[in-house]
């Protein structure tokens, strides 16, 4: 008996419209940032192939010889990139970006590091890829330019 009632829902369970995919509205796809993530990952592994990744649903966060550093405009302590570092932050937001700094903006109130933030908009699909980028003066200007080149992409990436 309690076999026959665990096999019943199993079944509904697999074949009821949540499990099919008919979940969401119209049966449309939600954006999935998978396609940028995956490129963004490989240009990373190509400049930084020992850099830590971590993705998750709709957020990337990319590290490489980071330690905390004091931002004399502020007088805060947050994670920067030491010499050959880099520190990147992403998320995949819907609708426009409504933050206070216009975008793309190269802030200076750091002294051993840039800071680049981004925020390219899709029309097609009403999100924006939020993109915060710390690299040190030595390097990474390269890697940033081929950055901005995809995530600029981002329709056709999503």
């Amino acid at each position: 008996m309690r076999l026959a009632l665990v096999s019943i829902m199993f079944f509904f369970a697999l074949f009821s419209p949540v499990f099919a995919g008919a979940g969401t509205e119209g049966g449309a796809e939600q954006n999935s940032p998978e396609k940028i993530f995956k490129r963004i990952e490989d240009l990373t592994t190509e400049f930084y192939p020992r850099a830590k990744i971590k993705r998750k649903s709709n957020s990337m966060h990319i590290e490489f010889k980071t330690r905390p550093f004091a931002v004399p405009a502020t007088g805060a302590v947050e994670p920067g990139p030491e010499w050959g570092g880099i520190l990147v932050d992403l998320e995949l937001i819907e609708g426009p970006y409504k933050g206070k700094d216009a975008v793309p903006k190269k802030f200076n109130e750091y002294s051993f590091y840039h800071v680049v933030l981004m925020a390219p908009y899709s029309r097609t699909h009403d999100c924006h890829l939020l993109i915060r980028v710390a690299y040190p003066f030595d390097r990474a200007a390269e890697y940033v330019k081929q950055l901005g080149e995809i995530v600029n992409d981002l329709d056709s990436c999503l």
